[in-house]
C-alpha cells in the first residue's frame, strides 16, 4: 500500500506535467506511426526511456528543494527560540 500512496503523491506533484508530456507524446507517436509503422515499437520504447529520465530528474530536483526548505524552516525556528530565551533571561 505504501507504494500506492507514493504514486498518489507523485501524481499530485507531477500530474500536470505528465499530462502535457503525454499529449506531446501522443502527437509524436501519431506522426511516427504515419512515417514508419515497422519501427514504431522502438520509437515508443525510446520515448518512454526519455520520459522516465525526465521524471527522475524532476523528482530529484524537487527533493533537493524540499530539503533546503526544511533546513531553512529549522534554522528559522531555532533562531526565534534563541531570542525568546535571551529575553526571558534578562
Amino acid at each position: 500500500m505504501a507504494k500506492n500512496n507514493h504514486n498518489k503523491q507523485f501524481l499530485k506533484r507531477y500530474g500536470v506535467g505528465m499530462a502535457l508530456a503525454a499529449a506531446g507524446l501522443a502527437t509524436l507517436g501519431a506522426q511516427a506511426y504515419r512515417n514508419n509503422k515497422e519501427r514504431i515499437k522502438l520509437t515508443a520504447r525510446r520515448l518512454g526511456k526519455k520520459m522516465h529520465a525526465a521524471a527522475e530528474q524532476a523528482k530529484s530536483s524537487a527533493k533537493e528543494t524540499a530539503k533546503t526548505a526544511r533546513a531553512t524552516a529549522r534554522t528559522a525556528r531555532k533562531g526565534s527560540r534563541k531570542t525568546a530565551r535571551a529575553t526571558r533571561k534578562r
